[in-house]
């Protein structure tokens, strides 16, 4: 398990045929082909030399061709990792008030 979140726009990845029972069920005909030296640890799928993207798939429901990212709008702001950052500090200020409200509360009692 990963402590940091993979947040790179989705590619997608190569599948081969399973063909080793003993590793795979039934249900697997196709696996993904692992590559280590990648952050998600998976060989991509290649088209013309670039990496082939992940395109959302509620958005390609509506005609919108767009490659599924997990920022969101936060990609095409300049200033992302500002809003990151303060949002990142703004839990921590928030979790510390938390703590504060709850031995107040015991000193109350």
């Amino acid at each position: 398990m990963p402590w940091q979140p993979d947040v790179s726009p989705k590619v997608e990845h190569v599948e081969v045929e399973a063909k080793n029972p003993e590793r795979f069920t039934s249900e697997e005909d196709k696996v993904y082909v692992a590559d280590p030296s990648r952050p998600d640890r998976l060989k991509p799928e290649l088209v013309d030399g670039k990496e082939k993207p992940k395109l959302n798939e509620a958005l390609h429901k509506l005609g919108v061709d767009v490659q599924d990212d997990p920022l969101g709008l936060f990609a095409f702001a300049p200033f992302g990792n500002w809003l990151r950052a303060f949002a990142a500090f703004g839990l921590m200020l928030a979790f510390a008030h938390s703590i504060l409200a709850m031995s107040g509360e015991e000193t109350l009692a």
